[in-house]
């Protein structure tokens, strides 16, 4: 078997040379995932809506996106896509294999919620890319991405408010103090 340096070191790299941050995230949501990459610890990983009343959460741990995306459409039923959530907990502190395309067009929300990181590799270029490119379905007029652990990436983010405006979207970073009340 050939061993190959891990997609989030890879990419990084290559989109190093891209002149804006909106273009590196242009060019890195494009990059393929194959979930078959993730490690059995992180496959083995718990995600689940948690659901009072009319409000609902999406929590995925460090789930594989394909099964997440199983799992909604037996959720969901016949109703249609996206579902749209109170909040989304980002899977593996948005790892760019956990959060795909797919994903996002059967869960979206006004609120992303990373925790933890590692610098230049989570939360990647790729899973923010997707989720602010990510064109905003009926009912979501804003997303905000709600981060309790700051990047140079996350720091980039919060600063750009041409791209802010741009893909309406806003950056928090209230560092471990998240109070989300229905």
């Amino acid at each position: 078997a050939m061993l190959q340096a891990p997609r989030d070191a890879v990419v990084e790299k290559d989109s190093a040379g891209a002149d804006t941050l909106e273009d590196r995230l242009e060019k890195a949501k494009n990059e393929p995932v194959n979930t078959n990459s993730l490690s059995s610890a992180n496959k083995a990983s718990l995600a689940f809506v948690w659901e009072k009343g009319e409000h609902k959460i999406l929590v995925m741990g460090d789930a594989n996106p394909d099964i997440v995306v199983k799992g909604l459409l037996d959720y969901n039923h016949d109703k249609p896509f996206p579902i749209i959530f109170d909040a989304i907990k980002v899977s593996h502190h948005g790892s760019h294999y956990n959060t795909t395309d797919e994903l996002l067009r059967h869960a979206d929300s006004e609120h992303f919620f990373f925790t933890g990181g590692q610098e230049g590799k989570r939360p990647s270029e790729e899973a923010v890319g997707r989720i602010i490119l990510n064109p905003l379905p009926e009912g979501i007029k804003k997303r905000c991405l709600h981060f309790n652990y700051s990047t140079s990436l996350v720091e980039e983010l919060k600063k750009d408010k041409d791209l802010q405006k741009k893909y309406h979207f806003a950056v928090d970073t209230i560092k471990n103090e998240q109070v989300f009340t229905f």
